[in-house]
């Protein structure tokens, strides 16, 4: 099964859709699938790829590590889909995993809190390496979400362009949802 994520641009963490493949949007994202899809799996695979010219790869780690300890939800919308600052929130709590880019197999439990253990490759032995300071306050972390971030909306430069240009090929029961009159017309 796949699911995908179809999200109005103006809905979106960053100014006229922007922003939408960093830390915070790909793991609101997953949190928000995982929130809603879960029945109380003891164990679960991921594969994705390793992107090291991309931030998002620390904050996974740290998002994974905190989400194998049993994080409480407490989120009482939880069907709506948030955007949440997760880089800044795990800084907080975790150190970053030093050379991650040199691993592609990681494996978290809640039985070591804070630990992941890595792999180069699956013949290799795994290394237990320990991500969380020792200055977090763990009950604060597995019982607080991070900031929301509200969306940025449309400039009302997009907002012209989407009216005069896109929403002649919309449906004409969407078009007020999705190309709105710009304040100046």
């Amino acid at each position: 099964m796949q699911t995908n994520y179809l999200i109005d641009e103006q809905q979106t963490i960053g100014e006229n859709g922007s922003r939408t493949h960093g830390p915070n949007a790909v793991l609101s994202m997953l949190h928000h699938y995982l929130h809603g899809n879960t029945y109380g799996e003891k164990a679960c695979h991921f594969h994705a790829d390793n992107s090291v010219g991309q931030n998002k790869n620390k904050t996974t780690v740290h998002y994974l590590l905190w989400r194998s300890e049993v994080y409480n939800e407490n989120d009482d919308d939880e069907n709506s889909l948030k955007w949440y600052r997760w880089d800044n929130f795990f800084t907080k709590y975790f150190k970053p995993l030093r050379g991650i880019g040199k691993f592609h197999h990681f494996r978290f439990t809640s039985d070591e809190v804070g630990v992941v253990f890595a792999r180069e490759t699956l013949d290799q032995p795994e290394k237990r390496l320990v991500l969380l300071k020792e200055s977090a306050n763990l009950p604060e972390l597995l019982t607080t979400l991070p900031e929301v971030i509200q969306p940025a909306g449309l400039t009302e430069e997009r907002r012209r362009y989407l009216y005069n240009e896109v929403r002649p090929f919309v449906q004409f029961n969407f078009r007020d949802e999705f190309c709105p009159r710009a304040s100046e017309e």
